[in-house]
């Protein structure tokens, strides 16, 4: 199971040894660890589907796993999280390496990603890619 999270643990260490640390004031966050007094604007780096390569006799040879990849800030405005998302492209896209779970063949932006929504009466932006990670 490790190298099926090789992906995530990659993504992480490219976002937090790259530009988007810098864009972010190194506030870079997996999902599952945002803090619940998190400040803004930071990035989440949120799962969105995995999927299993396997050869014609169903024998797994690695995972494509995509994630959403997304600056964060309260307002209504996706300006000043321009910065941030094209430091996540450049991250990112194109790009290939190994960590301690595995290795990463390469990644590359798959589309990009806009959302805005409600909690109570805080409205967030959010403004980034779907990117996809192709690992062992």
């Amino acid at each position: 199971m490790g190298t099926y999270l090789a992906g995530q643990q990659w993504v992480y260490s490219q976002l937090t040894s790259g530009d988007t640390d810098t864009a972010a004031g190194s506030r870079i966050h997996a999902a599952e660890d945002v803090p619940q007094d998190v400040t803004y604007p930071h990035v989440e780096i949120r799962p969105f589907v995995d999927r299993v390569i396997q050869t014609m006799n169903a024998t797994t040879i690695g995972y494509a796993n995509d994630f959403l990849v997304v600056g964060v800030k309260t307002g209504n405005e996706y300006e000043s999280l321009e910065a941030i998302a094209d430091a996540i492209e450049t991250d990112l896209h194109r790009q290939s390496g190994s960590v301690s779970r595995g290795e990463v063949f390469y990644s590359w932006i798959v589309e990009p990603f806009r959302n805005t929504y409600r909690d109570g009466d805080t409205r967030y932006v959010e403004l980034g890619h779907r990117v996809r990670v192709r690992t062992e």
